[in-house]
């Protein structure tokens, strides 16, 4: 039985990624994009073949899971008997978001969760004249979405229930939510990640041969860190 039934709008690398996530955790999972069916289903399996390679998953499951996907070209098609949560992933165009987000309020009402995987956008911007934007906030995920758990999770003036609820469905997703209390400029991680980028192009102007060492450094501390990660 399926956990939560969402909807994804883009398919991507970051939609589908998502999406391919939620169908291994036994979501009601329904694609939606402007491209032809047969090109999203392309975009799934591509996903998944990966995931394969990568060991997180088994030929037979992601052939099994495919089938369940429900593909949808329609987007009022793709939201008929409504959704959880629905997740946007379409290219950083303000103005198509929030068509898109205005669209499904109108469609669906207040009940329904809409999330941004924007890394452009505060989640003020996107729900400015939205119907309801207590119901409008960021998810943001890393590249590689479909591999990479974190999801940083912003929208401080959603209320605390909608942030609660969001943090919950990307839990049961198996990602790993945080929650920004507050809107910066690109959120934690990709701050945290420029400034690394930063240090790595000062130091290598000073001394020239230190790109492997800080390769090496990084592998043999922060990788080899990541096991124990759970005892932080």
């Amino acid at each position: 039985m399926a956990n939560y039934k969402a909807v994804f709008i883009g398919t991507g690398m970051i939609g589908a990624g998502l999406g391919a996530n939620a169908l291994l955790h036994d979501f009601d999972v329904t694609l939606y994009d402007v491209v032809s069916e047969e090109q999203i289903r392309k975009n799934l399996k591509n996903i998944f073949d990966i995931l394969v390679e990568a060991g997180m998953t088994t030929q037979a499951i992601a052939d099994e899971k495919q089938k369940t996907v429900k593909i949808s070209t329609d987007l009022k098609e793709a939201l008929k008997g409504g959704a959880d949560i629905v997740q946007e992933a379409v290219p950083e165009r303000e103005d198509l978001k929030r068509s898109i987000f205005r669209t499904v309020q109108e469609i669906l009402g207040d009940k329904t969760i809409i999330v941004s995987t924007t890394s452009h956008y505060f989640p003020s911007i996107l729900q400015k004249d939205a119907l309801y934007p207590g119901n409008i906030l960021v998810a943001h995920p890393y590249n590689p979405s479909y591999i990479l758990p974190l999801i940083e999770i912003c929208g401080p003036e959603c209320p605390k229930d909608v942030i609660d609820k969001v943090v919950e469905v990307y839990t049961a997703m198996g990602k790993a939510p945080i929650v920004c209390r507050k809107e910066v400029d690109g959120f934690i991680v990709n701050n945290i990640s420029k400034k690394s980028r930063i240090i790595k192009v000062r130091l290598h102007q000073r001394f020239r041969d230190v790109n492997r060492h800080i390769s090496e450094m990084c592998r043999n501390v922060f990788g080899a860190l990541l096991p124990f990660c759970r005892y932080v």
